[in-house]
């Protein structure tokens, strides 16, 4: 026989009227632990899909408009106490008025019983957290674009004189169209009234995202809070666990005290695929002094655009990241099946290369040995053999280099008998002075070249005399270009 549903009368509030009083509570209490299957005012709650350190949060549907609806009943907040409800009434005000893409709506609020809950949109997606414990840590650009979009909210935020101080993997969700949306304002305090839940002593938020700042006092921070949760957010989907989530800080006092003294393990520890900007601008979020980090959530916007890409988001709640690591395993081993024998042939050259003047070196000096009745006529031929290998790989070396030798012949050869042969043009410096080029003289019947034979400068009372006619008998020797 199926359970009857039980209806709890709700005290509904909106932002002109007045706080609820004790005396306005529903008579009628709920029934301890999970509140599936009853309503909450004109909420069906259907299913429980959250549970955190200050309340449960529930699938519902509105019995009348059948809109989907998250319903979070609070569960440390005392609705017996007028002072708890006038805060509640506040926080409920600040979140009912930021509307923004990136924003989870809160739209309705009220009392059930002795119980506090808020309505607020639903989201069809996962959280960071869940989402990063399924997958394990992003890529690059994924990460840099859910940071991105978390920083276009989170400057909303504080356009409207508000700062979030619970920033963490949870509190962000991804829905199915790849929109990152900001959820659970409950901390949210109003930074021009300062009015807000939070007493003097409580530390108000999550310890392993928790800013130095906010550690010390909850009530003196601002928005460069919420730059310091987001920079150990950025750092969880990047690598896979929080800042300080070590072993050495598993207790509360050691991971606030490592937020307030200790730098965070570096990111290339865990991967070596993030740009420098990123991790830069990761170090500069999680600075120890406010003063020392972002000027603004549109800082880190600017610095993310070149390396946020919003097309692959949607694909991280339908894809797996054990297909994904897969792939990214199975290219790595395609790559190394071409990479390693080149790698191999490569090393094998280079260390032959370097070992060749260690072994003509060693044979150069090496003595061999001498036998019985060797001369030393033949030990001295031995070394003359091994100086002319040596000048033969000098004079590899040099033609290697490209040294251009340009020799001059003066005496005549046989070869040239009978053959008119033109002479390859010489070539003059760029920084020489330009002469104009002369033809060679013409061949006389045995075929040599004739030319004047070369006189001291005359006398300058001369210089204008005719040049005496060549002397006959001397031949000149042909330029020639030994590598053309």
């Amino acid at each position: 026989m199926d359970q009857p549903t039980v209806q709890y009368p709700v005290k509904h509030q909106s932002a002109n009227a007045d706080p609820p009083s004790v005396s306005d509570r529903a008579n009628v209490n709920p029934q301890p632990g999970d509140w599936t299957g009853r309503l909450i005012g004109e909420y069906e709650i259907q299913k429980l899909i959250g549970q955190g350190a200050y309340g449960q949060v529930y699938f519902a549907v509105h019995r009348w408009l059948k809109l989907p609806v998250a319903i979070k009943v609070l569960q440390h907040v005392d609705a017996n106490d007028q002072q708890s409800l006038d805060r509640f009434r506040r926080e409920a005000q600040i979140a009912a008025r930021l509307r923004h893409p990136n924003l989870v709506r809160c739209t309705d609020g009220g009392i059930v019983g002795d119980k506090l809950f808020l309505a607020t949109d639903f989201v069809d997606g996962e959280d960071l957290r869940t989402l990063v414990r399924r997958r394990g840590p992003l890529g690059v650009a994924e990460a840099s674009e859910i940071i991105r979009q978390t920083s276009v909210a989170l400057q909303f935020i504080v356009d409207n004189d508000t700062i979030h101080r619970d920033i963490k993997p949870a509190n962000i969700m991804l829905d199915r169209d790849g929109t990152v949306r900001v959820l659970d304002l409950g901390l949210a305090r109003c930074s021009v009234s300062g009015e807000t839940l939070t007493e003097t002593g409580q530390i108000m938020g999550t310890l392993d995202y928790l800013a130095p700042e906010q550690a010390v006092d909850a009530r003196r921070v601002d928005f460069r809070a919420d730059l310091y949760s987001l920079g150990c957010t950025f750092y969880y989907l990047l690598t896979g666990q929080a800042p300080f989530s070590t072993a050495d800080n598993s207790t509360m006092a050691s991971k606030i005290h490592a937020h307030l003294e200790s730098p965070p393990p570096p990111i290339k520890n865990f991967r070596c695929d993030v740009p420098r900007s990123v991790i830069a601008l990761i170090d500069q979020m999680l600075e120890k002094s406010p003063e020392r980090r972002p000027d603004s959530f549109r800082d880190v916007c600017r610095t993310l655009a070149p390396v946020a890409r919003p097309e692959g988001l949607a694909r991280l709640l339908t894809e797996s990241g054990e297909n994904e690591r897969q792939a990214t395993t199975r290219a790595a081993r395609n790559v190394s099946r071409w990479t390693q024998p080149i790698a191999s042939a490569f090393k094998v050259t280079a260390v032959t290369l370097l070992r060749l003047p260690l072994v003509i070196t060693g044979f150069l000096e090496r003595r061999p040995p001498q036998r019985a009745g060797q001369t030393t006529s033949y030990q001295f031929s031995f070394r003359w053999l091994k100086s002319a290998m040596a000048l033969g790989f000098l004079g590899l070396a040099i033609w290697y280099s490209g040294i251009e030798i340009v020799p001059v012949e003066n005496a005549s050869s046989p070869l040239f008998e009978g053959r008119t042969v033109e002479p390859s043009p010489v070539k003059h410096s760029p920084f020489a002075p330009s002469s104009t080029a002369t033809h060679p003289p013409p061949l006389d019947a045995s075929g040599m070249n004739r030319q004047p034979h070369l006189q001291p400068p005359p006398h300058p009372h001369q210089r204008h005399a005719p040049a005496p006619p060549p002397r006959p008998g001397r031949s000149q020797g042909m330029q020639y270009n030994a590598f053309q």
